[in-house]
């Protein structure tokens, strides 16, 4: 029995070693196949940035080249932080990021369907390749397609082109589009709007924005999370926004006038013709006093003399006050302006304030303008906002003159100053945001789970706003020396 033991023993014990040599040899055999795949990777990595050096692909550190600009702005940050979005989501949802994506496939987003022909489809694709080509988009009419759209009940004939000044509105396969609803019928109760990537309106920041501007009276746009079908293909959650006409209007409970704008075509005319860097980021403030006042719809606005009327009269205020011979308080309505410029501060979104994204209304009953509010870019740390908005006799750290600030020319005049300061102290309060967050906290779980078909990572965090009110606070109430 105990040879028999043994004998079994020597067997077990033989076999193992040869299993473990087995392993060993597998194991040793793809070390070295791994290693040899990883040399060759790296090889050739190292060969093709060789490759992109000679042939002027990253341009030169003074002179970058627009290619590699594009690459940095479409997946290291660009509009809405994709990349920065994307790390910060995974580091604070984490666990919860699997139980945001079941959530988000139960979740009920309205449907877009678009129906566009080949033939037309194409030439969107070709106007896409050429404004990647230039960094720039530069519309006109001729962009128009016939497209057919429908919310899944209903079915209207429309007219769509590509839309978006920059990269990030058609870097991705989320191409950012101008839909016009044509015989005056509408969708959504829209005749005209846009989709686009939610990044490019910093995902769910561009919501707080909307819905602060609607609690507080100031014009804003319809804003949220639709899921598009373009030509049978599910192309995802986009973020559809209201565009400028009379509907618009009619939501903010305003009487129908004239919506004008500073005409920012010279941008992108000038944009396309940067080598670099630098200047394409002064462009914009350095064509500020050169550009034209147009209107929404201006076509329909010349051919009506009660409309052209109105419209004259709220170019020559917004020109007289760019001059300077109209102070503030002249010109616009003060009350709003300030909830507006506070609100902006608050959320860190001075982007609305720039002379080429703000739009304005000429209310025909006050015979005073009227900002609405879009595009704000919101959810920033709002401590150069406040530099940005102090008048010059207040902001010791400013060098900058003339008509280059544009925001900061409305806070010149101290009628409109002391309103600004006033908001500012009201909604610094951190009641204020209580209160709105619980008003409208079902409306914010409801297009949160949305977003999440797409992005389980995406983190909403509401403390920059609080953030934002504790440095208002600070500002306002200084440490007395």
């Amino acid at each position: 029995m105990k040879i028999k033991g043994r004998e079994q023993g020597a067997f077990y014990l033989g076999y193992k070693e040869k299993l473990n040599s087995f392993f060993r040899y597998i194991y040793n055999k793809k070390t070295k196949i791994f290693s040899k795949i990883i040399k060759i990777i790296v090889i050739l990595f190292i060969g093709i940035i060789i490759g992109l050096i000679i042939t002027g692909f990253f341009g030169s550190l003074d002179s970058p080249s627009k290619k590699i600009i594009n690459l940095v702005h479409s997946t290291l940050g660009g509009q809405g932080f994709g990349f920065q979005v994307f790390v910060k989501g995974v580091l604070a949802e984490n666990i919860k990021i699997p139980f945001n994506y079941l959530k988000g496939q139960f979740s009920n987003p309205d449907k877009l369907y678009i129906d566009v022909s080949f033939e037309d489809w194409q030439k969107i694709e070709y106007k896409r390749d050429q404004a990647l080509e230039n960094m720039y988009l530069i519309s006109s009419d001729e962009d128009w397609v016939n497209a057919v759209v429908s919310d899944g009940d209903e079915k209207v004939d429309a007219r769509i082109r590509l839309k978006g000044d920059r990269t990030d509105h058609w870097i991705t396969d989320k191409w950012s589009l101008r839909i016009r609803v044509r015989n005056d019928e509408t969708l959504y109760s829209m005749r005209s709007f846009s989709i686009q990537h939610p990044k490019t309106r910093w995902w769910f920041r561009e919501f707080i924005y909307q819905n602060i501007l609607k609690e507080e009276d100031v014009l804003n746009v319809r804003y949220r999370f639709v899921e598009v079908i373009i030509n049978g293909k599910n192309k995802g959650i986009y973020a559809l926004e209201e565009h400028f006409d009379k509907r618009l209007l009619e939501n903010n409970n305003r009487r129908e006038g004239p919506i004008i704008r500073f005409d920012e075509s010279l941008i992108g005319l000038t944009w396309i013709q940067q080598s670099d860097l630098y200047s394409i980021i002064t462009v914009e403030r350095d064509l500020y006093p050169l550009t034209t006042i147009d209107s929404f719809q201006s076509q329909t606005t010349l051919e009506d003399p009660v409309k052209l009327e109105q419209f004259n009269k709220g170019k020559s205020l917004l020109e007289n006050f760019r001059l300077g011979e109209l102070k503030t308080s002249e010109v616009f309505d003060v009350d709003i302006l300030a909830r507006y410029m506070a609100i902006n501060t608050l959320v860190g979104g001075d982007h609305a304030s720039q002379w080429n994204n703000i739009r304005f209304y000429y209310n025909p009953i006050t015979s005073k303008l009227e900002p609405i509010g879009f595009d704000s870019n919101s959810g920033l740390i709002d401590n150069h906002i406040i530099n940005e908005y102090f008048p010059r006799s207040v902001d010791l750290n400013s060098n900058e003159k003339g008509l280059e600030n544009f925001p900061r020319i409305f806070f010149e005049d101290s009628v409109f100053f002391k309103k600004y300061i006033k908001e500012l102290e009201r909604i610094s309060e951190k009641e204020y945001l209580d209160d709105l967050f619980e008003k409208i906290d079902e409306n914010i779980k409801k297009n949160i789970n949305i977003l999440h078909k797409d992005y389980p990572y995406y983190h909403f965090d509401k403390q920059i706003y609080y953030d934002n009110q504790n440095f208002i606070k600070r500002v306002l109430n200084p440490i007395k020396g």
